[in-house]
């Protein structure tokens, strides 16, 4: 869909770097760019239709990780939480929505605080009601900064965000809530708006994050944000806070997807160099592919089984996640197991084939080393993936709310699944203190049960739908090895049968590479010199050159 963009100005390969400054300007026009070729709607938007899973499985979202965080936030998190208000009260929000839509207006979302992290629900910023009926934003102390939304002017575009604070009316706590506040009108901040912008993160694309302060900022009466379900002057609790901040639980599953598109262009890129790039043998003067070598297949092969196993976990993922008929927790859950195994697969995966080339992975310009880095960011925003664990689980063993059951129990993965949920549950039954226990033998193990869940939620929906079986295999045999000691320990696999087994399928898949490669269709958005000899000659011809006069 956006293979157009490739061929413009604006997405040419940044061989040589740029400012920060300039890089952070141009992820904005990027944004805006993917955002009128996808053309979502708000109503795309609201109901989370599929154009707007394609937009975040595009694999142009790869390209620069700052205009996807960008796109993300402005459609995802303001403009899908706008969609929830009522604009019988509101007769500003259409308009609003669509200057969003078009980038006309920049959007963010300001909740989480430099002090609380991800306990966003005890944030300090306070919102004052006035005698008059306006409001007071105000921070009461630096640990209450809005942290990393930039906030910052840019392109003299302006900027609104939906701030979160403590509502006090007549000196009442009534809990989060949430306003529209303008911060600047893209060149200046507003007065009483404060923006510190932080350092760049370092090995991304540079997204220019801050820290937001706002200092006895007037707001009027129509800048609360209320939600279809929510009337009155009553205080807000937990649950009704996680509804209203139900994008970020969106959030949790789109950014995830990610990872299909980053597998795809990594295991390309480690295919085509391992294709093109060539070993002298010890014994014989003969060079051979470095993809024929076991030490670089194994690593680029379970990448490209995780991409074809994880694109249909997302489409089984999002099935359920987009049902409003199901329970906002169960879907929640599921968006929790997603993502923690997608960040798991693509950070690792990342890092395995950047390793496996050598020099050549340690530059940028070869996208590996930069989309792990990228990734690590995706596996904080949206909810940090210990956090998101910590919650599921809790939730799971108080019996809040259950997930889909494996279709088939007597399978590996099931049986894993199984084990680690019922260690939990035997600890905690057994237990003199509940509480202490689960802080300490249960919060440690927290993400691997996620992510245990995930793998067989993975596994099942791979089985369900036509990848080759030599794919499917191949992943499962990467996640026994995530825990072989289990699985060795009751007798399931041993090492050497799990190593034999790998080796079945490296050669089943070396065997129709080509067609595999191929399938991926990712090869125009790779830009990546080391894949062909021309583009590596190509790439070569446009570096600077210092040389002698003579």
């Amino acid at each position: 869909m956006t293979s157009q963009l490739l061929r413009s100005p604006l997405f040419a390969p940044d061989y040589q770097a740029l400012s920060t400054q300039a890089s952070a300007q141009r992820s904005y026009k990027r944004a805006n760019a993917i955002a009128s070729i996808h053309g979502l709607s708000a109503h795309d938007i609201h109901t989370m239709s599929q154009k707007f899973w394609d937009l975040h499985q595009d694999p142009i979202t790869c390209i620069d990780g700052a205009a996807t965080t960008l796109l993300t936030i402005q459609y995802n998190l303001v403009v899908g939480t706008l969609t929830r208000i009522n604009p019988v009260g509101y007769p500003d929000i259409p308009k609003l929505i669509k200057d969003l839509l078009s980038f006309k207006l920049i959007g963010q979302f300001c909740l989480t605080e430099l002090d609380h992290g991800l306990d966003a629900f005890n944030l300090e910023t306070k919102a004052t009601q006035l005698p008059n009926g306006k409001f007071d934003l105000h921070t009461p102390h630096p640990g209450a900064a809005k942290f990393m939304p930039p906030t910052v002017p840019v392109l003299y575009v302006p900027c609104t965000a939906i701030v979160f604070a403590r509502l006090f009316v007549d000196e009442e706590d009534l809990g989060p809530a949430m306003f529209l506040v303008p911060l600047n009108d893209g060149r200046t901040m507003y007065p009483g708006v404060t923006a510190k912008l932080l350092p760049p993160r370092g090995g991304s694309y540079p997204v220019n994050h801050a820290l937001t302060t706002f200092q006895h900022v007037e707001l009027p009466s129509s800048s609360l944000l209320r939600i279809h379900d929510t009337t009155g002057q009553q205080k807000c609790t937990h649950s009704q806070f996680m509804d209203i901040i139900w994008r970020v639980a969106v959030g949790s599953l789109c950014l995830g997807s990610i990872a299909i598109p980053a597998l795809q262009i990594s295991a390309f890129i480690g295919i085509k160099y391992g294709q093109r790039r060539s070993v002298e043998s010890k014994s014989s003067s003969d060079r051979s592919p470095l993809l024929s070598i076991s030490t670089h297949q194994k690593p680029v092969f379970t990448a490209l089984a995780q991409a074809y196993v994880l694109k249909a976990f997302a489409s089984w993922a999002i099935t359920i996640f987009a049902d409003p008929s199901i329970d906002h927790q169960i879907r929640r859950g599921i968006a929790a197991c997603a993502k923690a195994v997608m960040a798991q697969h693509a950070q690792s995966a990342h890092l395995a084939i950047s390793n496996h080339c050598g020099a050549q992975g340690l530059f940028a310009y070869n996208q590996l080393c930069n989309q792990h880095s990228e990734y690590c960011g995706i596996s904080i925003a949206e909810g940090d993936l210990l956090g998101l664990s910590i919650k599921t689980v809790a939730d799971l063993v108080r019996g809040r709310y259950s997930l889909p059951t494996p279709y088939n129990g007597d399978h590996l993965v099931s049986k894993h699944e199984d084990a680690v949920i019922n260690e939990v549950l035997e600890l905690l039954s057994a237990a003199d203190n509940p509480v202490q226990t689960f802080s300490r033998h249960v919060l440690p193990r927290c993400l691997h049960i996620v992510e245990s869940i995930g793998h067989r939620m993975a596994y099942e929906a791979a089985v369900k739908s036509d990848i080759p079986d030599c794919l499917i295999d191949m992943y499962l045999c990467h996640i026994i090895e995530l825990d072989m000691a289990w699985y060795v320990e009751v007798g399931l696999v041993s090492r050497a049968s799990l190593s034999q087994w790998t080796e079945e399928n490296i050669v089943k898949i070396s065997n129709n590479i080509q067609l595999y490669t191929q399938s991926l269709e990712v090869d125009r958005y790779v830009t990546a010199p080391i894949v062909s000899d021309s583009s590596w000659n190509s790439f070569m011809e446009k570096l600077p050159v210092y040389t002698s006069r003579l």
